[in-house]
């Protein structure tokens, strides 16, 4: 937040002298991450809970069940699997490495495939995918794709079971 609220008023600054493109982005950038911050402060002093305080993202804790000596245990878990052996840095290199498809889990995931396994009881799952992707089209050289938050959700009402591999 203090870093943001240097940026603003140098930005707006140079902007009273001169219009650029960099400035123009300093200062959008910084008021948007001040409003972020904010809200992220004010979520730390609310008691009641919303729905956004339900979803699970990469990077945060999530309840898992699993078989532990025996027995059925819930732990909480990072959702973005480190693989053992990995170091740190290698969930900020490769982000997506949280979401083990059926493609690959003879490749990257084989140390953890039919070896730990675990599993997320959940009412709904959000999926982000490629619009392009999704609607199976070709972008021209231009153009950006973006993002589509795909919603899986039963229809019975019921809670879903997805499986997840984890490791050490």
């Amino acid at each position: 937040m203090f870093k943001q609220r240097k940026r603003l008023p140098d930005a707006e600054r140079t902007l009273q002298t001169k219009v650029t493109k960099a400035a123009t982005e300093s200062q959008r950038i910084a008021t948007d991450k001040i409003a972020w911050t904010k809200g992220k402060l004010e979520d730390l002093q609310r008691t009641g809970l919303k729905p956004r305080d339900w979803r699970i993202f990469p990077g945060h804790c999530a309840p898992v069940m699993l078989m532990e000596d025996g027995q059925r245990v819930v732990k909480p878990m990072r959702y973005q699997c480190g693989m053992a052996g990995k170091p740190a840095s290698y969930d900020v290199k490769y982000p997506g490495t949280y979401n083990a498809r059926r493609d690959n889990l003879e490749g990257f995931w084989k140390p953890c495939f039919s070896q730990t396994h675990g599993i997320l009881l959940v009412e709904v799952f959000y999926e982000n995918v490629s619009r392009a992707k999704f609607e199976g089209t070709l972008l021209e050289t231009d153009e950006r794709d973006e993002s589509v938050v795909l919603e899986f959700r039963p229809s019975n009402g019921e809670l879903m079971h997805v499986a997840c591999s984890w490791s050490r």
